[in-house]
């Protein structure tokens, strides 16, 4: 999996491994962005933000924040190991709720 576009475009990352999360392409991610047009400022809430591919993308774009909500452990580990890898400032702004 990679960032489509912004200022992370083309940056790999990882999504939890499993038949329990599955990524959302980056057709399908490139094509709500095209939809949702300029989000610079906006705050993301991704509601089954297993591999966090769509906040991560939004941030990307200049979303002001993103929250990811996670509800499989595995996949929540996940997001804590990527944020504190991430770029600075996107790490601030990337975090992700886990239940």
């Amino acid at each position: 999996m990679r960032v489509i576009a912004g200022r992370l475009g083309g940056r790999p990352f990882e999504s939890p491994h499993g038949h329990r999360t599955h990524p959302m392409s980056e057709k399908v991610r490139g094509a709500i962005f095209v939809i949702l047009g300029d989000i610079d400022g906006m705050t993301v809430l991704d509601i089954f933000a297993g591999s966090g591919a769509l906040a991560i993308e939004a941030v990307s774009r200049g979303a002001a924040s993103a929250l990811p909500v996670v509800s499989r452990s595995l996949a929540c580990a996940r997001h804590e190991w990527r944020r504190a890898r991430a770029a600075p400032g996107a790490a601030r702004r990337h975090r992700p709720r886990c239940r």
